[in-house]
């Protein structure tokens, strides 16, 4: 079982991977979900959509334009995740998550998850710093595509992590102001996972 959001520091910026146990294990696999994700993208047809309300400023604006989203585990019984997941979301985790048995064997090992899917960035962007209210679980980005030389990152709150590598792993609480930025000519890709703790 992990922590309860409330009984973390939630002061903190990114929080300890000691808490999260499974993380390491889904993390050291990287190139298996890398390799279900290539395959996917094969497709002659775009795979890549928007993420649904996720990606507005409270102005209806774009957080960025590049940020785009693959949905490939959505705990359809969890009240939280059906809030903040609009109906074309669903059909697309629903069309792309039998590309992904092994990623989602690797999440279901991890028992607590509520909803997961690839977050790329493009080239030359950022996603603008942004709060998701009433979210009361961490939020993990594993790192599946990195580009070189430390010129991808996160923020959250007052502390920056720079990629180095796929494998690597952050965790946050998406209560708290976090945002991303690819300063590099390639793609960024993550592994966007909810941590639930009911």
């Amino acid at each position: 079982r992990f922590p309860h959001i409330h009984q973390l520091k939630t002061s903190m910026s990114f929080l300890s991977p000691d808490l999260f146990p499974g993380l390491e294990e889904l993390a050291n696999h990287t190139p298996t979900i890398l390799a279900e994700l290539h395959e996917l993208e094969k497709s002659p047809n775009s795979v890549w959509g928007n993420w649904a309300n996720e990606d507005l400023k409270s102005d209806g604006s774009q957080l960025a334009p590049q940020w785009k989203a693959i949905p490939i585990f959505v705990d359809e019984a969890n009240p939280v995740a059906q809030s903040f997941l609009n109906a074309a979301t669903f059909i697309s985790m629903r069309k792309f998550r039998s590309h992904f048995s092994e990623t989602i064997k690797l999440l279901g090992s991890l028992g607590k998850v509520t909803f997961s899917g690839f977050s790329r960035l493009g080239p030359h962007s950022e996603i603008s710093p942004h709060t998701h209210f009433d979210r009361y679980f961490p939020i993990a980005h594993v790192g599946i595509q990195i580009p070189p030389g430390k010129s991808a990152g996160h923020s959250a709150v007052r502390e920056k992590h720079h990629w180095t590598s796929a494998g690597e792993f952050v965790i946050f609480d998406g209560n708290k102001t976090h945002g991303a930025w690819n300063h590099s000519d390639e793609d960024r890709i993550t592994l966007y996972v909810n941590l639930t703790q009911d």
